[in-house]
């Protein structure tokens, strides 16, 4: 297996013009190794394809073969098979290809392959004797073949195989038989010599001696085969990133998976390190799933969409997650609208909790490890960052590595929101780095000095830039071999990035600079299609093919993309404002032609604000921020509706129209706000909008402004404000005939009643509004929400409609007076609130949970709301009110004899020392739990949070944490516990 691993390796990393190219490797459904080759359709053998040719044209060939080997050596690699079956020519175009027997330099003394390895014909002497293979026993091979080719026969008999193996051993072919030139004749002669040592030591030396011995010199290297060296050279500095990854994967395999952040600037490297480890992902049979953010007008998930294409791939879906998925990913393939109406209507936290629990249960269904990688994160969104953090916690326990790339000079506090994942800063290339990738483009000549300390001086060991000043010096001197030969300049960028890129644009055909400079406009994705229609006469194959000669556009999983961010950015620094101004105005129209104006609200608002168009950029921007608000990209939303509210007073047909839109714009980022807990934020917003609203004299308006600062002020516990308001919007809600927000605001004057004690008051609140709910027969509103003030039917959330059930039922059981039913009702309607973040709002719920449960007497009741309010003060960084209510917890417990009541308050004050940094406590804790015979619903949580501690304590106090645990009585480690949580509160 290690043998084929290796070969997948070497295979997979082979990009030059005349190798064959693997286009896909991996392991099939049997476990049986596979590999995609690009398609050679009857291509003759190199002896075939030179028939009826010139010897100029043969010699030509055999120059193919000898870049080739270049390549190949200066890799690393011995090919140890060259003969004519595996050297083909299609189109003028040397192929070597069968890599069954190559081995990797530095494993050829002990290759476990056999020492003989290779073909007899062509195999060289000191082979042939059982010596390893050396660079110059290729080079035998080749100069076997290039007499042939010239000659048009083998050198020796090859029926009698005694003599053969004779000949090879001990006879020079005749070479003055041929009819060359004495200087060609000499190059092949020293091809040909018996001892290894005598022929040429390198590929390089080869060429050039040939060269020089024609009388019409051959090009020794064209664009495709510099870029070879430049763009696939191997991966150097990196080894101990590659180590670590390269575990993580293996732990994987045994289902034990890991997160992982890869940070650096922008060309130190990211992409390479990922491809290694893409590389290696697939030559141990993982499937790996690869996503990648854009700048401008991303969609939300965006980064997730390639993984949420695989899951349609990979299981059954449920209507609804189907629905979900082609809500996100519109262009998916082979998705109906099944389930579209149920996931239209899912809010942004049961989105996210669907897709978490897909994507949990898709990873642990796989027999082999899922590899998924994110990259550019500096770019993503909110609530793509979230679904990340959840997913890599549940890491732990899945086949999974999930690799994150982002740069950190851009977005520094990333890893705050990604708690637990660690973090490989990639940092630039060492001297001893940039001599090593220096060699390994241009060979020895790349080790020399004034190579090095140039290099080093231009790039300061940037990857990207040590790059390109070896492409731009290569360009200088002709080829690369001549970099070392040449007199250095003292700098290489004396124009910058803009010199480069114009160096490669003239390598463009100016018929293809405009298309690339609007797809450079668009993003560093191609989109092809929408090129094709902004082009339809350009040939689009050919297009791509001109870019990717000059190293301006490549491929990734069969998705083209900019080579790199610096050189999108080059191209469109080529433009003036107003060739920008034109192309932006050009994109926005064929995007709405091709896609509709919702789908891509995000990426029309980028295109129409850089066109100038202010009123379609406010449409777009609004509509982006209303899509970011539904999946729960909060922040973002914020954002696009500021812009939006900036943009309004330019746009409205009239000041009436445009402060009403003000209103409508100010409730939407108030919810945004509201969804992160912005409550000052959003009682601004709200506040502005009444101010606007009664100047307008519009009822509803004010009516709606009023009910939202009345659902925040009864947030922030502030009663007598929020009866206030929800009093006047009441009133204006009767005067305009609302019956639903006269149902809504009853029920909201109901809570408040309730919440401060009269409850007769409030049972006569609750009976006015559902009375007036039956009568409209629809859902009015949820009582307290504070996150949701339009009073449009479609746009509830599942959640929401929940609550509102849940209300209505508090409602009809208060009439009952059956506390033990309102009981469970609000501690169900505490737990939505939790899950959707509403920690104040939850926390009044269980509050009032628990007084009704203190007057059942229902002990098992009274923890259980104990335990949710210490876990709800725990979110929101109330350490000592949490303290309080978890030992009031444990003291119901240990009072009522509940064993599995007092494990669930131990495991949430264990969560309370984590947050206090008391590490070994909240170990000593777990690890109580774990041994104890009634944890079967709590084994889960408990070992993902002791493995969680367990990489972050030092060895010796883990053992004793877990000694004393796993010793202790309930009783002696609920008093040590009672004893520090006093000390907290």
């Amino acid at each position: 297996r290690l043998a084929l691993a290796q070969e997948f390796k070497m295979l997979a990393s082979l990009r030059h013009p005349n190798i064959i190219e693997v286009l896909d490797y991996g392991f099939d459904d049997e476990r049986q190794p596979y590999f995609t080759m690009e398609l050679l359709e009857n291509a003759p053998t190199i002896l075939d394809a030179a028939q009826g040719r010139s010897q100029q044209e043969r010699l030509g060939l055999i120059v193919q073969m000898l870049q080739a080997l270049v390549y190949l050596h200066r890799r690393g690699i011995l090919h140890r098979d060259l003969k004519p079956a595996n050297v083909l020519v299609i189109d003028g175009q040397v192929k070597l290809l069968d890599f069954g027997l190559s081995v990797m330099r530095d494993r050829a003394h002990d290759d476990s392959m056999g020492m003989t390895a290779g073909t007899l014909a062509y195999m060289a002497p000191e082979v042939l004797m059982g010596n390893p293979a050396v660079e110059s026993s290729d080079l035998y091979a080749v100069g076997t073949m290039a007499y042939e080719l010239l000659a048009g026969r083998y050198p020796f008999d090859l029926l009698d195989i005694g003599a053969l193996v004779n000949h090879v051993l001990y006879t020079m072919p005749d070479i003055g038989a041929l009819d060359t030139s004495p200087e060609l004749a000499l190059v092949l002669t020293r091809l040909l010599q018996k001892e290894a040592t005598d022929r040429f030591q390198s590929a390089e030396a080869a060429l050039t001696a040939i060269n020089q011995a024609l009388e019409h010199p051959l090009p020794l290297e064209t664009v495709a085969t510099r870029e070879s060296f430049l763009q696939a050279a191997k991966l150097v500095g990196r080894e101990s990133e590659i180590e670590q990854l390269t575990l993580a994967l293996q732990h994987a395999s045994d289902g034990m998976g890991s997160a992982w952040l890869i940070a650096g600037e922008s060309g130190v490297g990211k992409s390479r390190l990922i491809d290694e480890i893409r590389t290696l992902a697939m030559v141990e049979g993982a499937l790996v799933m690869r996503g990648q953010s854009v700048s401008e007008g991303r969609q939300p998930y965006h980064v997730w969409r390639p993984v949420l294409r695989w899951l349609t791939l990979l299981t059954p879906l449920e209507d609804i997650d189907a629905g979900m998925i082609k809500r996100l990913v519109p262009d998916v393939f082979g998705v109906g609208e099944r389930g579209a109406r149920e996931a239209a209507e899912l809010d942004p936290q049961k989105t996210q909790t669907r897709l978490l629990k897909l994507l949990e249960e898709t990873i642990r269904a796989q027999e082999h490890p899922v590899v998924m990688i994110l990259e550019d994160l500096h770019w993503v969104s909110s609530e793509s960052i979230t679904l990340l953090a959840q997913l890599s916690q549940l890491a732990k326990t899945l086949p999974l590595l999930l690799i994150a790339t982002y740069r950190d000079d851009e977005r520094p506090d990333l890893p705050e929101f990604l708690p637990g994942i660690p973090v490989l800063k990639l940092l630039r290339l060492s001297e001893d780095s940039i001599a090593e990738l220096s060699a390994a483009m241009l060979g020895e000549a790349g080790r020399q000095a004034q190579v090095l300390n140039l290099l080093q001086r231009e790039t300061e060991g940037n990857v990207f830039f040590l790059v390109e000043v070896v492409r731009a010096l290569a360009e200088e001197a002709g080829d690369l071999q001549q970099i070392g030969k040449m007199t250095l300049p003292e700098h290489v960028f004396a124009g910058g990035m803009r010199l480069i890129i114009q160096r490669r644009l003239n390598r463009i055909p100016q018929s293809a600079h405009y298309l690339l400079q609007v797809a450079a406009v668009i993003g560093r994705q191609i989109d092809l299609p929408l090129l094709r229609s902004i082009d339809p006469i350009i040939d689009l194959n050919r297009w791509l093919l001109d870019c990717a000669n000059a190293a301006v556009l490549d491929v990734l999983d069969n998705e083209w993309r900019f080579a790199h961010d610096k050189l999108r950015n080059g191209v469109l620094e080529e433009l003036s404002e107003d060739q920008r101004r034109d192309m932006h105005h050009q994109v926005a129209e064929a995007i709405e032609d091709m896609y509709g104006t919702v789908e891509r609200a995000a990426a029309l608002a980028f295109h129409w604000g850089m066109a100038g168009e202010a009123g379609k950029e406010e449409h777009y921007v609004a509509l982006a921020g209303e899509q970011a608000l539904r999946s729960g990209a909060y922040q973002e939303a914020v954002a696009f509706l500021e812009r939006a509210l900036s943009l309004v007073l330019r746009t409205a047909p009239n000041e009436r129209e445009t402060q009403l839109r003000r209103i409508y714009l100010q409730h939407k980022q108030a919810e945004a706000y509201l969804g992160f807990g912005g409550y000052q934020q959003a009682q601004r917003l709200y506040r502005s909008s009444l101010v606007a609203a009664e100047q307008l004299a519009d009822a509803p308006s004010m009516a709606l402004s009023m009910n939202a600062l009345g659902d925040v002020a009864y947030a922030l516990n502030e009663y007598e404000k929020a009866r206030e308001l929800y009093q006047d919007s009441l009133a204006l809600y009767r005067k305009i005939d609302d019956q639903s927000g006269v149902a809504r605001a009853l029920n909201s004057l109901g809570n408040i009643a309730y919440d401060m004690g009269d409850h007769d008051v409030a049972k006569r609140l609750y009976q006015q509004s559902l009375t007036i709910a039956r009568e409209i027969g629809g859902q009015w509103g949820m009582a307290g929400s504070v996150s949701k003030t339009d009073t449009s039917i479609s746009e509830k959330t599942n959640a929401v409609r929940t609550q509102e059930q849940l209300a209505i039922t508090l409602q009809e059981l208060s009439e009952q007076d059956n506390k033990q039913g309102m009981a469970e009702t609000l501690y169900r309607m505490g737990t939505i609130a939790y899950e959707l973040k509403k920690y104040l709002e939850a926390r009044r719920y269980f509050q009032r949970c628990l007084g009704l449960r203190q007057e059942l007497e229902d002990s098992e009741g009274i923890i259980r709301a104990f335990n949710w309010l210490g876990l709800t003060e725990l979110m929101m960084r109330d350490l000592e009110e949490a303290g309080i209510n978890y030992r009031h917890a444990l003291n119901e417990a240990i009072a009522a004899k509940l064993p599995a009541a007092s494990l669930e308050t131990l495991l949430g004050i264990a969560r309370l020392f984590i947050a206090e940094d008391k590490k070994e406590q909240a170990l000593e804790l777990l690890a109580f739990v774990l041994y104890h015979p009634e944890n079967d619903a709590m084994e889960d949580e408990a070992e993902r949070l002791a493995f969680d501690l367990e990489s972050q304590v030092a060895a010796t106090i883990v053992e004793k944490a877990w000694e004393r645990g796993k010793e202790s009585k309930l009783e002696e480690i609920a008093q040590l516990v009672l004893v520090s949580t006093d000390d907290l509160s």
